[in-house]
């Protein structure tokens, strides 16, 4: 157990690092000496719209690793973490079934949802999520979760945050992809429960 703790603490000591570098290159960006320039402005403004994202991706992660650390994992056999595994099940019954329960899933998400990919960013719009998925899932795709793979972590006054892998099948393809991180967090609101930030890695 110390070991393990000694890794998420190294872990932490990276993103904070990598944040602060990240900060670091923005302020000796060139870009902002051309400012001037119409088109080298408008390449600047790209440029720092891109780190200011990576920025919060990196703050997450850290915030993330520190509360490793901090709030203790939620037993498995308690009714909070069963709870949580429900959600979890009834959400994702219905994205692998969108095709006839979109509106059931899109009704998981916050209206005020942060969807962070590593492929293509963060995306912040809820219409813009639901339509992506009515294109790209539905009817084509299939999430499985991994056995046994859920972390949650309590955190006071705002809901839970939970750790895990899943499978994705593609069923034009006939192909499973390797097991991939995610991680998702869950607002409470008195018996209501909604995502509020989710981060897919693969």
């Amino acid at each position: 157990m110390e070991k393990r703790q000694q890794l998420k603490l190294i872990q932490a000591d990276w993103l904070l690092n990598s944040f602060l570098l990240c900060h670091s290159c923005e302020n000796r960006n060139p870009l902002k000496r051309t400012w001037m320039n119409p088109k080298a402005k408008n390449i600047h403004l790209n440029a720092k719209l891109k780190i200011l994202k990576m920025k919060k991706i990196i703050l997450l992660f850290f915030i993330i690793s520190f509360s490793y650390n901090v709030f203790s994992q939620i037993e498995n056999d308690s009714e909070l973490y069963k709870t949580i595994v429900r959600l979890d099940k009834e959400l994702f019954d219905a994205y692998n079934s969108c095709t006839k329960d979109l509106d059931k899933h899109a009704s998981f998400y916050s209206e005020d949802i942060e969807f962070f990919h590593d492929k293509s960013g963060l995306a912040t719009s809820k219409e813009e999520i639901i339509e992506s998925i009515k294109k790209n899932i539905c009817g084509k795709v299939k999430r499985e979760l991994v056995s046994n793979s859920l972390e949650m972590y309590k955190i006071p006054n705002y809901g839970v945050v939970v750790i895990g892998f899943h499978k994705f099948h593609n069923l034009i393809e006939k192909s499973v992809s390797p097991p991939s991180k995610f991680i998702v967090f869950w607002k409470q609101n008195e018996n209501d429960w909604k995502l509020t930030k989710v981060v897919s890695l693969h």
